[in-house]
């Protein structure tokens, strides 16, 4: 009680002060408007400099509820208008960090020089509005660290659901997951083979890349209709603009879900029973991958093929297998015969992912049944790009993802993925899985853009031909 007394007389005698500063005082009080004057400018100069420097902003943020409030960020009028009602509740919430941090566990206290405790709390250094809902950006007390960031903690304190991530050595971005950036497949365009091609969105608002430079090959699962050919049909509809880029496709549903690619692409095989002809098309795919290997470094100067990168006169080869199973899976076959050359066109697959790299081919593998058997334990190995949409079981997500690395959350898993949200997927990227969306492109429009396209259609003979395959050599 005494502390507050003290502080309202205060506050009280420097409002007086100020104010005869300013506008000046009777006659005889010379010495007080002096004084006056020199708080104001005193208090110029402590606004100047918490302004204009950082560190002691930072520092009287995280101490001072009037400062705090009085030299708080702010959003634009235009990005303050894109927020919901119930967002502008949730930002309003975010930017009093010194009403929630004790709860979370962010606030540290010292003592002054006068042995007075002093409490501090993350300073609010930036707000705004991000694909996943408001955000705030925050500055560590002394003391506090990235991993004091719990964020079960942080969001029980608040009272909704954030997501913490550090931004550099002593800043924590706080984003209140308000959004939900699955709610509809977009659609995604640009990317280049060197960069990446756009085909989706990521849990955290940011594109999803399909990544083909420097890749050995894909693997893609998923149970019928999670959106497995869509995606990859999102992918190739915007590869179909690059002259540099071919394609190949093997449809082992031997229905017409690939018609619409035809006029683009060099190959399409829609004959799920000729086991033969699928052979030799992957046999004359290995004699391009072995030729360009033994000669593009004296052709292009550089032994592998990204480094020179992919032109017309020597394309990016994209080969997609899909429903893998029919042609890998010697279960899914009668005959002797048939059996073993199940065997020979999986072998022929895991040779073109284990050597293709350098040589531009990638094969990606799209299947309806994920097992060992339908997705080669030598196949996944080696396959860089790993992409799961809805299963239902843990040994599919296994067959597809490998094991689940330790820490990943139990809502990364494919298993989880809804079924009202086709597309949906999780993404194997290094150590970690990531989930995310397929962006989506109606047949209709796919079939156009190939069209549009098909004269940079290269016929498979003549782009096998100068590897010195012969066209007789190859099984239509």
């Amino acid at each position: 009680m005494n502390r507050f007394v003290t502080a309202t007389v205060v506050a009280l005698m420097a409002v007086l002060l100020l104010s005869f500063g300013l506008f000046g005082a009777p006659s005889g009080m010379e010495s007080v408007v002096l004084l006056g004057r020199i708080l104001w400018a005193v208090l110029i100069i402590g606004v100047v400099l918490v302004a204009t420097v950082p560190a002691l902003r930072h520092r009287v943020l995280g101490r001072s509820r009037l400062l705090g409030r009085l030299f708080a960020p702010r959003l634009s009028r235009a990005q303050s208008a894109a927020l919901s009602a119930r967002e502008r509740k949730v930002l309003g919430v975010l930017r009093r960090p010194e009403s929630w941090a004790q709860a979370a566990g962010l606030t540290r206290e010292s003592v002054d020089r006068k042995g007075q405790r002093i409490r501090e709390w993350p300073a609010l250094v930036g707000v705004s509005v991000t694909t996943l809902g408001p955000a705030a950006r925050f500055v560590n007390p002394p003391g506090v660290t990235a991993a004091d960031w719990d964020v079960s903690r942080v969001s029980s304190a608040v009272g909704f659901h954030v997501e913490a991530s550090p931004v550099g050595a002593s800043s924590v971005l706080v984003t209140a997951r308000t959004r939900d950036p699955f709610k509809e497949a977009a659609k995604s365009s640009g990317g280049s083979l060197a960069a990446g091609i756009p085909c989706g969105v990521q849990e955290d608002g940011s594109p999803l890349l399909a990544s083909f430079a420097n890749q050995s090959g894909a693997v893609v699962g998923g149970v019928p209709g999670s959106g497995k050919s869509a995606g990859a049909t999102s992918i190739i509809a915007q590869l179909c603009a690059d002259p540099a880029a071919q394609f190949l496709v093997i449809d082992g549903k031997g229905g017409s879900d690939w018609s619409w690619v035809a006029p683009r692409a060099a190959l399409l095989n829609t004959d799920d029973e000729n086991l033969e002809a699928v052979k030799s098309q992957l046999l004359a795919v290995t004699g391009l991958m072995r030729w360009r290997l033994q000669t593009q470094k004296e052709r292009r100067g550089a032994s592998n093929f990204w480094h020179a990168g992919a032109t017309a006169d020597d394309p990016f080869v994209l080969v997609v297998i899909d429903e893998c199973q029919t042609f890998f899976d010697p279960k899914e076959h009668m005959t002797k015969a048939a059996k073993e050359l199940s065997q020979e066109i999986a072998a022929l697959t895991v040779n073109l992912v284990k050597k293709g790299r350098s040589a531009g081919v990638f094969v990606t593998s799209i299947t309806q049944k994920p097992t060992s058997d339908s997705i080669p334990s030598a196949l996944s190995a080696n396959c860089g790009v790993k992409w799961a949409c809805r299963v239902e079981t843990r040994a599919a997500e296994e067959s597809i993802l490998g094991a689940r690395p330790d820490g990943t959350p139990d809502s990364a898993s494919p298993t989880l993925i809804p079924e009202a949200r086709p597309g949906g997927v999780t993404v194997k990227r290094g150590g970690e899985w990531v989930r995310a969306r397929f962006s989506y492109t109606p047949e209709a429009e796919a079939a156009a853009i190939a069209e549009r396209y098909a004269s940079l259609r290269i016929p498979f003979d003549q782009l096998i031909a100068r590897a010195g395959v012969a066209d007789d050599e190859v099984q239509a």
